[in-house]
């Protein structure tokens, strides 16, 4: 069977398609034994390792078993429906931010595809709430926890010894002094395409960079990867990053704090004078929409264009839509799904993983 080279979907997700799709009509029973790796990689025309990553999908989610020396069973529906693990889920957002509802969210509809049960917690960006929680995990019987740690991450250390007593995976970004699986969005290749898209695809003069100033390694990359494109380019002299407090301005907002829009917009609006800037990029749509677009800056500004990131989920204001900010998806459900096959696979078979995913960042395209 040839999967489809041109397809967005991953290989291994078609497999895994494939093979759930298999299971459903009957073709492998209940109690069955899938054909074996190679007879799977050679009818699938991939290499053994594609099909092993589905097939440790299916197990991630209850409906195959990995046995060692015997091959991959097709589990019973009693059984499938038995394997319910309870997993902790610990980020650093606060409960009033729309982002940590929509984590939240996500987390929830990946880890109740599996059958699992998932307890999250905010660390509230305190490095010792972070500790405390995952002592309170260990303590109560938790299996496994996925990390989403606070910038700056001090507990390196810590999460090292504690993998040794409960698995721990983190997501969306490293921490120094901790070699633990991770699963993060490749922000490096990002800042590439963010790069040649708007210096080079559009061609605009200059472009500012508006960064939050958290100490943490996804922005560090995005940095790193605008900067060596624009530099390959030939085009170092037209990027200017600036780095701003935004994720507590936008913790503002989000309790009707309105005290520091007027700084910013005055400050965004002088910077775009001085600097003949005929682009801005800021990861953070919030800030774009209070600072720049509510505002009407454009109208002082009419060649001004704006790029951003945004969740799958789109949720901005009409006006904001209708100006045409030019986005990139994080793909945060992908990221969080990734990260519990890893974790659920860490817990069955009562072995390390290895693995660092980096999932790609697109730019979103309109349907309209």
């Amino acid at each position: 069977m040839a999967l489809n080279t041109g397809n967005k979907i991953p290989l291994y997700q078609q497999i895994k398609q494939n093979l759930k799709q298999r299971v459903k009509m009957g073709v492998y029973n209940e109690g069955s034994s899938l054909p074996s790796l190679r007879v799977l990689s050679k009818e699938f025309g991939v290499s053994p390792g594609l099909v092993q990553q589905a097939i440790y999908g299916l197990e991630s989610e209850g409906l195959l078993a990995v046995q060692h020396g015997k091959g991959v069973r097709v589990l019973e529906k009693k059984s499938s429906e038995s394997v319910a693990i309870s997993f902790g889920f610990i980020q650093p957002y606060v409960e009033y931010m729309t982002f940590e509802g929509q984590i939240i969210h996500y987390a929830e509809k990946v880890f109740d595809r599996r059958n699992n049960f998932m307890i999250p917690k905010s660390s509230e960006g305190m490095a010792s709430r972070e500790r405390e929680i995952v002592e309170h995990f260990v303590q109560n019987g938790v299996k496994g926890i996925i990390l989403w740690p606070i910038d700056n991450d001090p507990n390196g250390e810590f999460f090292q010894n504690m993998s040794h007593r409960i698995p721990v995976v983190l997501v969306d970004r490293m921490v120094d002094g901790a070699d633990l699986p991770s699963v993060v969005l490749d922000t490096h290749e990002a800042g590439c395409d963010v790069a040649r898209h708007i210096l080079g695809k559009l061609n605009c003069r200059r472009l500012l960079v508006l960064m939050d100033n958290l100490v943490i390694s996804t922005n560090r990359d995005l940095i790193q990867g605008l900067s060596e494109q624009a530099s390959e380019m030939g085009r170092m002299m037209d990027l200017t990053v600036m780095h701003l407090p935004i994720t507590d301005f936008i913790q503002r907002l989000n309790v009707g704090d309105y005290s520091q829009v007027n700084m910013y917009i005055e400050l965004v609006e002088r910077q775009i004078r001085e600097g003949g800037y005929d682009c801005i990029f800021c990861p953070q749509e919030e800030f774009l929409e209070s600072v720049i677009i509510e505002p009407d800056m454009d109208k002082k500004f009419p060649e001004l264009k704006l790029a951003s990131m945004t969740g799958p989920m789109l949720t901005r204001s009409r006006k904001y839509n209708e100006f045409g900010v030019i986005r990139w998806v994080w793909d945060f459900p992908q990221m969080i799904s990734s990260a519990a096959d890893i974790l659920q696979q860490w817990v069955l078979r009562r072995k390390r993983p290895t693995e660092n995913v980096s999932i790609q960042i697109k730019q979103w395209q309109s349907t309209e």
